[in-house]
């Protein structure tokens, strides 16, 4: 497993990277490369736990927002981990959602808002996990 912690200021962007499709590629170059590598980059995310949120992306970075609204002092109030995982490894998508409870405790936000959305458009199993 291979690990990178990012700290920043928009809840907005980092929740739209994680959430959305790549817009760089067009419907027609998702298509075709999903048919070339049985990858999916076509609805790419999926959120596998919703902790102390809920909703859709606009629902979510208005909740994320509000409770930073609360320490105001606090400039870089994202945490954004990406865990790349062992191709070779099977995860179920339980596996995968315990992985991100794992984390959270681990690093002490298990009772603040996160996400962990699972992205399956790389050959690596990679988790995202979104915390306040």
């Amino acid at each position: 497993m291979i690990g990178k912690i990012s700290i920043g200021k928009s809840f907005g962007g980092c929740l739209r990277y994680c959430l959305e499709d790549k817009v760089e590629l067009s419907q027609e170059q998702k298509m075709a490369l999903s048919k070339q590598d049985g990858l999916q980059y076509e609805n790419r995310a999926e959120v596998l736990e919703y902790n102390m949120c809920f909703g859709n992306k606009k629902e979510l970075i208005t909740q994320f927002n509000d409770v930073r609204a609360l320490r105001p002092q606090l400039s870089q109030a994202v945490m954004h981990i990406s865990l790349s995982l062992d191709p070779e490894d099977q995860f179920t998508k339980e596996k995968l959602r315990q992985i991100g409870q794992d984390f959270a405790v681990e690093f002490g936000f298990e009772k603040n808002q996160y996400l962990s959305i699972y992205h399956k458009d790389t050959k690596h199993p990679h988790l995202h996990i979104v915390a306040k």
